[in-house]
């Protein structure tokens, strides 16, 4: 493809996740639309997601041996947050828009401190 079109890809390439994540934030309420119920499930799913899977995917490939980047990486993979396009995927199947909103918000915001203290924990106990 001629040169133009290949940059305007890449520049194009470059704004979806942050562009994603604008449009999935312009949705963001964590009090009004979400009853105590859809609360409860943010808060469950951001544990499992962020928290439960990691940890146990972790002592998993600790007990067979994995050390440093080959125990990192994976925590890495499985500590990542909801993907934005998950939104879309649930607004395309009539679901809870609102939920799933949160839970793209919430999960990347929290992602900042889980992976951080997840790192650090690994580090810190010798195992990456």
């Amino acid at each position: 493809p001629p040169l133009v079109v290949s940059q305007a890809g890449a520049m194009l390439g470059q704004l979806t996740l942050p562009l994603a994540l604008l449009c999935v934030g312009g949705s963001l309420s964590f009090r009004a639309g979400l009853g105590a119920d859809q609360r409860a499930c943010l808060m469950w799913a951001n544990g499992f997601k962020l928290v439960l899977v990691p940890g146990l995917a972790v002592a998993l490939l600790a007990l067979l041996g994995f050390r440093g980047m080959d125990l990192g990486i994976p925590f890495l993979l499985m500590a990542a947050p909801v993907a934005t396009a998950s939104y879309v995927m649930v607004v395309g199947l009539g679901g809870n828009d609102k939920l799933a909103a949160n839970l793209v918000v919430s999960s990347t915001l929290l992602s900042l401190l889980t992976v951080s203290l997840g790192l650090a924990l690994l580090r810190g106990v010798g195992l990456a």
